[in-house]
């Protein structure tokens, strides 16, 4: 048996395997509810905070927006960012506090805190690599407030939330970090 036999005349194996034409099945509306909170542009980022009906948003229109999601009702707009906000991540600590971060397309991360008695302010802004720099990810570190960020340079930075201070850039990936 030829094992290169599904292959095509440029060596191509998708090329083959799919016909001239498709055929779609309309399977309806799989949605359980959608909502309009960002003027109709795009979401790219949600994330529920753990045990509870909040959720945080990112969108095209570089807008966060803090979301009861039981009544998808808007508690906080974070505030206009430069860019898309790609990801937007929540964090609770083991005290009162309750961090979210924003990261946007211009490399720009956000951190803000919530305080119970004070309710939610921007604790502190980091700068990525550098301009046309593309922040492509955030996550937090499962063992404190400590920010991970990827960039399209290949970069990745941590950042100390809870003192805004950068903790280490490694660099020397040559493709984005995903």
């Amino acid at each position: 048996s030829n094992e290169n036999e599904n292959e095509n005349e440029n060596g191509s194996f998708f090329a083959s395997s799919y016909p001239e034409e498709l055929e779609y099945e309309d399977i309806g509306e799989p949605s359980t509810f959608n909502f309009n909170i960002h003027n109709g542009e795009p979401v790219y980022s949600v994330d529920f905070l753990q045990g509870t009906e909040f959720m945080i948003t990112g969108s095209g229109d570089a807008r966060s927006l803090l979301v009861d999601a039981r009544g998808i009702e808007v508690l906080a707009d974070l505030g206009v960012a430069g860019d898309s906000i790609i990801s937007a991540k929540f964090y609770q600590g083991p005290g009162d506090d309750i961090f979210v971060a924003s990261a946007s397309m211009d490399g720009q991360v956000r951190v803000y805190v919530s305080h119970p008695e004070k309710g939610i302010e921007l604790k502190c802004t980091f700068d990525g690599p550098g301009e046309g720099t593309e922040c492509v990810w955030i996550d937090w570190h499962s063992r404190g407030p400590i920010l991970i960020g990827g960039f399209s340079d290949g970069s990745v930075w941590m950042w100390n939330a809870q003192l805004c201070k950068v903790m280490n850039i490694f660099a020397g990936h040559l493709t984005t970090s995903t």
